[in-house]
């Protein structure tokens, strides 16, 4: 049971998906999108009995020597644990985000989490605009208002403000670790002590 534990994490996530699916397609969406979570999540688990066979094969496949060590299955539990827990947190503070922007943020922490999801998943598979710049904003604009989690103009304001509030976080520690560097640049160097011979 403590293997099974962790990822029952998983279930509200899966369910925000497909709820949010499901109001912005229908059912048919809905289901799909639960197949989809279920499969990856059983992927994950399998992942120490699949992956070895994958890459065995690729090896004869390939004529090169692909191996990969024994993954032990709590190290992947702990890993897919602390990404659920990770994702939940980045849903509550997109929902808390969202309540100091625009002042209200309804629904439930799985449908904010599901919507933080697919924005982030959708602006980081584009490739071809850096930080998913506008693809993001665009799959917010789609799912927050789809799944009742804001109106349009709520959704257009978070969203703007979502994405400058993520470019001030990336360039303000580069800033500071940049000024730290050229702090420590400025100081006298010493020497290291004479070492015994």
């Amino acid at each position: 049971m403590r293997t099974i534990w962790p990822l029952l994490w998983l279930l509200p996530t899966i369910a925000g998906t497909a709820a949010i699916a499901w109001r912005i397609a229908g059912r048919e969406a809905a289901l799909i999108a639960l197949l989809l979570a279920v499969v990856g999540l059983l992927g994950l688990v399998l992942l120490p009995w699949i992956l070895p066979k994958v890459l065995h094969t690729a090896s004869r496949v390939s004529g090169r020597k692909l191996e990969v060590g024994a993954l032990p299955m709590r190290a992947i539990v702990l890993a897919l644990a602390g990404n659920v827990i990770a994702w939940l947190m980045y849903g509550l503070a997109f929902r808390w985000f969202a309540l100091g922007v625009v002042g209200a943020a309804p629904g439930r922490l799985s449908d904010w989490v599901a919507a933080w999801a697919i924005s982030y998943v959708m602006g980081y598979i584009f490739l071809i605009l850096p930080a998913g710049v506008g693809v993001r904003e665009a799959a917010l604009l789609t799912v927050l208002p789809a799944a009742g989690l804001a109106g349009a103009a709520s959704a257009a304001v978070i969203s703007v403000a979502s994405r400058l509030w993520l470019t001030i976080l990336e360039i303000v520690p580069g800033l500071v670790f940049l000024a730290s560097g050229a702090l420590r640049r400025r100081e006298p160097l010493v020497g290291p002590p004479d070492l015994p011979r």
